[in-house]
């Protein structure tokens, strides 16, 4: 499956991501209590570092790392023992109940048609499975700041607004557990 766009950028990025990562830190969500689970699945996680990152990968049998940047991919595999799958987050390939929690952050903007991310997010997810995404927030100011960035790196994102994000959800099924916002980021923990 080729890169295509907004991918060429990550294609780039791929062998430094880790390194420029660093000087953005992303600690442990504790105060979301994500749910230890038999699988977990990171949607447009690229080298993996927001699944190490996010959760405590000892608590997760299965650990997946879903990109459609294959040299993202191949950055990952050199560093993380996790399970790296190309392919794209609209027609996941995977199995119908598939994992018990998915993370996305700061990837469905980079995706686009949230309905179909959503609607396959509930159709790989088990009952009662959650999803825990963590986006740009467009509206503030640290957000349009990222966002300006993102499109002067010629990046095509489609930034959803908190509201849209949490209809989408909503539409989708998902029973909203914990919304938060701030200047830079929104942040949504959801259970089907």
């Amino acid at each position: 499956m080729p890169d295509s766009p907004p991918n060429w950028q990550f294609t780039l990025l791929a062998p430094v991501y880790d390194w420029l990562m660093v000087l953005r830190p992303r600690g442990k969500f504790p105060e979301w209590n994500l749910p230890a689970a038999p699988g977990v699945l990171d949607l447009g996680g690229g080298t993996g570092r927001s699944l190490e990152a996010a959760v405590e990968p000892a608590n997760f049998a299965e650990k997946v790392v879903l990109d459609l940047n294959r040299a993202m991919l191949r950055q990952g595999q050199r560093r993380r023992n996790y399970d790296f799958v190309a392919g794209d987050a609209r027609r996941l390939p995977f199995a119908d109940g598939s994992f018990d929690l998915v993370l996305a952050c700061d990837s469905l903007h980079h995706i686009g048609d949230p309905d179909d991310v959503f609607a396959e997010l509930n159709r790989i997810l088990t009952k009662g499975g959650a999803v825990f995404i963590e986006e740009f927030n467009p509206q503030g100011l640290s957000g349009k700041i990222a966002k300006l960035g993102e499109y002067a790196l010629g990046m095509k994102s489609h930034f959803l607004v908190p509201e849209q994000l949490k209809d989408i959800a909503r539409a989708n099924n998902f029973k909203i557990e914990s919304f938060e916002v701030t200047s830079l980021y929104q942040r949504l923990l959801g259970y089907l």
